[in-house]
Parts: C-alpha cells; structure tokens; sequence
C-alpha cells in the first residue's frame, strides 16, 4: 500500500466515523424533542400501575471502541494509542422505561423475557409491543455508548453465553 492510499483509507474512515456520529447526534435529539410528551406520560402510567422507579437502569457490553478503529493508523497522525486491553466490549449502562415488576430477577437470575412472562407490568406490554420502553436509550445514542445501526448492546451475561455458542460472535462487537 502506498503512502496517498494510506492517507485516504485513514481519512476515509475517519470520516465516515465523524458522519455517523453527526447523523446519530441529530436524530437523537429530533426523536428526543419529539417524544417529549410521553416522557410525561409514561412515568405516570408506571407509577399507577406498579411500585418502583420509572426508569430502568442496566449494564451492557458496548461497542470496542479500541478495536473498531483498530484499522486507523493513529501514528501516522501523530496520535499515540496507549489502550492495548480489547475485552469483548466496553461495559455500558443503558436506560429503558421500567416495564417489568421491581426487582423482577431477583429469584430467578438473568433470562430471555418470554412471550407471557408474568414479571411484565401491564403498561409494560404495551410499551414492550410498541418498542416505546426504549426511548431513554436515545440518551445513550447522544453521549456515544450506542449508534441507531450496528449490534445491540447485550447484557455480559448473555454476551458470555452467545460467545459460547455461536462461533465468532464477539466480532460484532468490534464495530
């Protein structure tokens, strides 16, 4: 590879990091702005129809950001990359609208949610069905823990699991 073909592939996807995270930062904030009345109404309508917080906070693997511009020769802009630890992803917290019982895992550990599971709250159907719970997860595309394309943030636990089970699995969270 010549030294201009070196120039432009690091530019290029430089660039190409640089558009996603502008795209990301401003549908983010439209989708914010316009959801701003159900971040009145939702937390009412959990409140009355459960115990507990209205929002849900839970840790996830991220995206690697060391590995996904591992490609970028970060000497060769006078950048020095000192992080040499990759690990499957860095760990993340991401928020939902609670949709499930207090403490819902408690007895039981982390699993799947089933198609009739009983920790669902009754607004919680709704939200869940409608994919509305997901709306505070706007939060974590603006501070740059999640874009709107690329694989969805797991829980370790499953990401342990998934990692066990299907070969190659933790290269998606490389991009």
């Amino acid at each position: 590879m010549c030294k201009w073909d070196k120039i432009f592939s690091n530019l290029a996807l430089l660039v190409n990091v640089f558009i996603i995270r502008t795209v990301d930062i401003l549908s983010a904030s439209l989708c914010l702005l316009i959801s701003l009345p159900l971040w009145i109404i939702f937390p009412i309508l959990i409140k009355i129809d459960s115990k507990g917080p209205t929002l849900y906070r839970q840790i996830r693997v991220g995206k690697n950001r060391r590995q996904s511009l591992s490609n970028v020769d970060f000497q060769f802009f006078g950048i020095k990359e000192r992080r040499k630890n990759s690990g499957f992803g860095k760990p993340i917290y991401i928020y939902k609208f609670r949709t499930m019982k207090l403490d819902a895992e408690k007895l039981s550990g982390p699993n799947w949610a089933q198609k009739r599971d009983s920790r669902i709250t009754r607004i919680g159907i709704f939200m869940r069905k409608s994919r509305l719970d997901e709306i505070p997860q706007l939060w974590n595309v603006l501070k740059g823990d999640m874009s709107f394309v690329g694989p969805r943030p797991e829980r370790p636990f499953f990401v342990a699991e998934l990692t066990k089970d299907i070969e190659a699995y933790s290269y998606h969270l490389l991009s």
